[in-house]
């Protein structure tokens, strides 16, 4: 997973209802400046996170209303999309079923 988004390990991931760390995808709370502790429900929930200093903020969710709720809630990271990391085909041939 880290090698198609190198960003991903450094990353704080905000969505509705959780937040993620990237490196150990493990609930967290958005707002401290390294995973400190994991949250959640279950056995692990207080006990020490990663630590990790994250750099990076992302959504799984994709629209323009999700990436601007999720950079006003880190608004000291820079965002990156999940959604826009690789280039799309631009092949007519690809898009269309048509060689040539």
């Amino acid at each position: 997973m880290h090698s198609r988004y190198p960003k991903m390990k450094e990353s704080v991931i905000i969505n509705p209802s959780s937040s993620t760390c990237g490196n150990c995808h493990e609930d967290c709370d958005y707002d401290e400046k390294r995973h400190e502790t994991v949250l959640g429900y279950g056995p692990k929930n207080g006990t020490k996170g990663c630590g990790i200093e994250w750099k990076y903020v992302t959504t799984q969710y994709m629209g323009k209303r999700d990436e601007e709720a999720t950079k006003r809630c880190r608004p000291d990271l820079e965002f990156w999309s999940q959604f826009t990391t690789f280039p799309r085909a631009n092949s007519s041939s690809q898009q269309t079923g048509r060689k040539g």
